[in-house]
């Protein structure tokens, strides 16, 4: 700051010398130029502060997504905890608590990985047997989006473990529906 004092006082001065040179009365023009300065610093520093205040809230959703990130897959792998005790882990300045969400994604990000290349191995197994049944509803079992299921794509897919569990039990029965209609 001293710097910019230093400067602006500096510069007063050189007005004062060149005004003086050309008028008996620089004040006015000295006053005109410093107001026509503090109004382009004012501009400058306004856009300044709303440049910082959107870094925030882009750092502030960022934060959010990974902490509901990080929820959802824990609830999906069963290991979450209220949330109380997500915040209580979570320190630090805004910067410093999205590394740590990111942290904590990177080492959820297997576990939850492998239970989604499950999810889709077995929801692949019930859209063919779908297809060798001749279509037929699946009791209770809403499949997930089947485009994602036949690309491999795990993230976008319901991963609780109450789901996987009703899934494996759909494929038991297709599987005994697939066996006892071969034996027909």
């Amino acid at each position: 700051m001293t710097s910019l004092s230093s400067l602006l006082s500096s510069h007063t001065e050189t007005l004062n010398t060149l005004y003086s040179s050309l008028t008996s009365s620089p004040a006015p023009l000295i006053a005109k130029r410093l107001a026509e300065l503090e109004e382009t610093v004012k501009i400058e520093l306004n856009k300044q502060t709303k440049e910082i205040e959107s870094l925030i809230s882009q750092e502030q959703e960022r934060l959010s997504t990974g902490q509901n990130k990080v929820r959802d897959w824990l609830i999906a792998l069963g290991e979450y905890v209220a949330e109380s005790s997500q915040d209580k882990e979570e320190k630090g300045t805004l910067e410093e608590r999205v590394k740590q969400v990111e942290l904590r994604i990177e080492g959820i990000r297997g576990r939850i990985k492998e239970r989604g290349e499950e999810v889709v191995v077995v929801q692949k197994e019930l859209i063919e047997m779908r297809k060798v049944l001749g279509g037929e509803e699946w009791d209770g079992v809403k499949l997930d989006d089947e485009g994602l299921v036949a690309r491999g794509e795990w993230e976008g897919l319901d991963l609780r473990r109450e789901r996987f569990d009703e899934l494996q039990v759909e494929r038991e029965r297709a599987r005994n529906e697939l066996v006892s209609s071969r034996t027909k």
